[in-house]
């Protein structure tokens, strides 16, 4: 595995991190108080955010990406982007009721994010992008967007999309600062 990447899956695993804390503030202050997805995320926030250190690393290595803060608010606001189909998907179907919950449908209406980050990945890249923003737009759409499929109408719904934006630039922000720090330590000093 090259430096770059290895810098990219690290500062992504961090970037997981805040956004998992971001969201979880965010949540409480805004939607529902209730600390839960905080304590989640914590958890999962970090392996939601491998894989799209690994997207971070393709788009960087496909010139689709520039570079610094810029590059990071563009990778956020493609992940946010992914998370639309969801909405979609779930419009279509009907909202599920938080008090019976059919697994089943809720994964269906996640995986909707997925042909969409393969499709932006091919189209800004190899195939080997298409697979890394896929798979990252995935674990994004089964961490910050599950909650897609349970609000859609009304106020709730404009704050948990709001929160999820606030969150995907954010997070994006923190994977391209991270990464740009590991790889400046990890070149060799100039004498």
């Amino acid at each position: 595995m090259d430096r770059a990447l290895r810098a990219s899956l690290l500062a992504g695993a961090v970037a997981g991190e805040v956004g998992a804390i971001l969201f979880g503030t965010l949540h409480w202050l805004v939607v529902f108080r209730t600390w839960e997805p905080l304590l989640i995320g914590v958890v999962f926030g970090p392996l939601a955010g491998i894989p799209a250190g690994w997207a971070f690393a393709e788009l960087r290595r496909a010139g689709a990406l520039p570079h610094g803060r810029a590059g990071g608010l563009a990778f956020g606001g493609l992940l946010y982007a992914t998370l639309l189909p969801v909405g979609g998907a779930a419009l279509a179907g009907g909202a599920i009721d938080p008090l019976a919950i059919d697994p089943a449908r809720v994964l269906a209406y996640l995986l909707a994010a997925l042909p969409v980050g393969l499709g932006l990945g091919r189209a800004l890249g190899t195939r080997r992008t298409a697979l890394a923003l896929g798979v990252a737009a995935f674990a994004f759409s089964l961490t910050l967007g599950h909650n897609i499929p349970f609000f859609l109408a009304g106020v709730r719904l404009a704050k948990v999309w709001g929160v999820m934006l606030v969150v995907a630039l954010g997070a994006g922000l923190a994977l391209a600062a991270v990464e740009s720090a590991l790889r400046a330590r990890a070149r060799p000093a100039q004498t």
